[in-house]
């Protein structure tokens, strides 16, 4: 749910990933409870695999939160088997 861009985040020179509820969602309460809910859940996350959120914000309407970009082997090459090429 949203969409995810690499930005930087100017008050510290971090790059971040921003994820943003796309604006159609952000008309919708309960669209912005579900956004809000799922984000809520990774702030309380002791899980390693969870990405840490920096800061979480509205702008000109625009929901958003900004998260440490992590950067991972393509879905493909991570389902190769060993040994094959490519």
């Amino acid at each position: 749910m949203g969409a995810v861009f690499e930005a930087v985040q100017e008050s510290l020179g971090r790059r971040v990933a921003l994820k943003v509820l796309p604006g159609t969602f952000a008309l919708d309460p309960r669209r912005v409870e579900r956004f809000a809910e799922r984000l809520v859940r990774r702030l309380g996350s002791t899980n390693p695999a969870i990405v840490p959120v920096y800061e979480v914000g509205e702008a000109e309407g625009n929901h958003y939160y900004a998260m440490r970009v992590y950067r991972r082997p393509l879905l493909a090459r991570s389902l190769r088997r060993p040994g094959e090429g490519g």
